[in-house]
């Protein structure tokens, strides 16, 4: 959360570093930019997420119960 003392110190900066003032307009149309690119990386992340655990899903469908039974015996052998 953007308290107000950290909203003057980056328009501060942006004012030494660009040159140029920033309006109370440019600030929010920094924050409305802002919230597309993280809506967009969300839903990146998301889909990244469900994709990766269907392909995860599908390999032990493949490996079936033999996989699961060596999963468990390695899993055995390397407490003992």
């Amino acid at each position: 959360m953007l308290t107000a003392s950290d909203i003057a110190m980056y328009t501060t900066i942006w004012k030494i570093y660009f040159h140029e003032d920033l309006s109370s307009q440019g600030i929010l149309d920094m924050l409305a930019q802002l919230g597309l690119v993280t809506l967009a990386a969300t839903g990146t992340a998301y889909m990244v997420a469900k994709t990766t655990t269907t392909i995860v899903s599908e390999i032990t469908d493949w490996m079936g119960r033999k996989g699961c039974d060596r999963l468990r015996h390695a899993t055995r052998t390397q407490v003992l």
